[in-house]
C-alpha cells in the first residue's frame, strides 16, 4: 500500500549570493550526499515538517551519474527532514552536524534506498521501509509492527526525535498510533513523560502532553459504561495463554480443581503494579491452598513483563494481543486492573471493584 503524503506547501527556494558568488555551506550546516543510480539531472528538494505540512528549504540537481550533495543549516533541536524526488520521499533525522549518505535506485528511490551516517538515520530508514511493506488491512500484522516499533524505538528512546516522528506518522490520512485509541494513547503518554524528563523545554513536550490528556479524556468518556458481565448468561469464559516458562495454562483446567478462583487483568509494567501485587499476595497467602489466582497480563513489553512476573507465586500468563485481546472483549474489561470471581463450581459469579473487595468476596465463597 502506498503511503499517503501530507500536502506540501510550495515556497520559493532562496539562494543567498554575495557579489554574484553562491555562498558555500558553513560550519553550522548538516550535509546529505550520495548517489541516485539512474538519476540524470533530477531535482531533489529538501523539506522539513512544520505544523502538519512539509516546507521546501533547498534543492539540488543530481549529476549525470546520479551524484548529489545538499546541505542546510543545522537545527537547534533534533528534527526530521525528508528528501523529495518527484512524488517519492526519503525521511532522515538530524540531531546536529551530521554528514549522512544516501544511495538509491531512481525507480525505487523511496523503498530500496540505503541511508547511513548515524544510528538514528539507520533506525528511521528501517522503520520507513518496514512501514512501506505493511499490509494495513491485516490488523494483527499492524499491531505486531507497532509492538516492534515500541520495543526498538520508543521504549528506550529517551525522547528522541524518532519517537515523535513515529507517533505522527500517517498512512492514508490515519495515524499509525491513534491518539483516540485506548491502547495507543498510553504510548503517547509514555513519550510525553520521556519528553518532559529529557526535553522539558522542547515545544513538542507540551504538545505531546496535551494529546495524551485529551486522548485519555476521550477514551474514558467513550468507555464510561458500567464494567459488568451478566453472570447468569454465561457460566465461564475460558482463557488459554502461556506463562513465563512458555507453558500453556488454561483457566478451565484451574477451575476443575474445585476452588474459588480470581481472574485478574492488569499491566505488570504499570507504575502502580508493585502495590497491586502486594495486595494480591496478601490475599493469596491468607487463602493459601483454598483459592487460585489466574493473572492475565496485557503489557506491551513482553521482556519487561517476564522480569516482573517471574517471582510471583500464583499463575501469571501473558497475552501478546495486549489490550486488544479477545479475552479483554469477552470479559468486557474497561479499566485495569480488572478482577473477576469464579466459585468452586467453576461458575463466573462476581466482579471485584478493588482488592479489598476481592478479599471480602472470596472469604464468603
Amino acid at each position: 500500500m502506498k503511503l499517503s503524503v501530507r500536502k506540501t506547501v510550495a515556497i520559493a527556494v532562496i539562494t543567498v549570493a554575495l557579489g554574484g558568488v553562491l555562498v558555500s555551506c558553513s560550519n553550522n550546516d548538516f550535509k546529505l550526499s550520495g548517489q541516485i543510480d539512474g538519476a540524470d539531472s533530477k531535482t531533489l528538494v529538501l523539506e522539513r515538517g512544520f505544523n502538519g505540512q512539509w516546507i521546501a528549504l533547498d534543492s539540488a540537481k543530481t549529476k549525470s551519474n546520479g551524484d548529489f550533495t545538499i546541505s542546510f543549516e543545522a537545527p537547534t533541536a533534533p528534527e526530521v527532514y525528508r528528501l523529495r524526488m518527484d512524488d517519492k520521499y526519503v525521511y532522515f533525522p538530524i540531531d546536529s552536524l551530521e554528514n549522512l549518505t544516501l544511495n538509491a535506485p531512481v525507480e525505487k528511490f523511496d523503498t530500496d534506498y540505503e541511508l547511513s551516517g548515524s544510528d538514528n538515520a539507520v533506525a528511521l530508514m528501517n522503520f520507513e521501509k518496514q512501514l512501506s511493506m505493511l499490509d494495513f488491512d491485516d490488523v494483527a500484522a499492524v499491531n505486531e509492527f507497532k509492538r516492534k516499533v515500541y520495543n526498538e524505538i520508543i521504549r528506550d528512546g529517551k525522547a528522541s526525535i524518532l519517537c515523535y516522528h513515529v507517533l505522527n506518522k500517517t498512512i492514508d490520512g490515519k495515524y499509525l498510533f491513534d491518539p483516540t485509541d485506548a491502547f495507543d494513547i498510553k504510548i503517547y503518554a509514555a513519550v510525553a513523560t520521556a519528553y518532559k524528563h529529557y526535553r522539558p523545554n522542547d515545544p513538542r513536550t507540551s504538545l505531546l502532553e496535551m494529546i495524551a490528556v485529551e486522548g485519555r479524556k476521550k477514551v474514558n468518556s467513550e468507555s464510561g459504561r458500567q464494567n459488568v458481565i451478566e453472570a447468569e448468561e454465561i457460566s465461564s469464559i475460558d482463557i488459554d495463554l502461556k506463562d513465563v516458562n512458555g507453558e500453556s495454562r488454561k483457566l478451565s483446567d484451574m477451575l476443575k480443581q474445585g476452588k474459588p478462583t480470581a481472574v485478574v487483568f492488569s499491566l505488570l509494567t504499570d507504575e502502580k503494579s508493585p502495590a497491586h501485587n502486594i495486595e494480591i499476595a496478601k490475599i493469596y497467602e491468607a487463602n493459601k491452598g483454598r483459592i487460585n489466582i489466574y493473572h492475565v497480563c496485557l503489557d506491551f513489553d513482553q521482556l519487561a513483563w517476564k522480569n516482573a512476573a517471574v517471582n510471583l507465586p500464583w499463575t501469571v500468563v501473558y497475552d501478546p494481543a495486549g489490550e486488544r485481546s479477545d479475552y479483554v472483549i469477552k470479559y468486557n474489561v474497561q479499566t485495569l486492573p480488572a478482577v473477576y470471581i469464579y466459585n468452586a463450581k467453576g461458575e463466573l459469579v462476581d466482579q471485584a471493584v478493588s482488592f479489598s473487595d476481592l478479599s471480602s468476596k472470596l472469604s464468603r465463597l
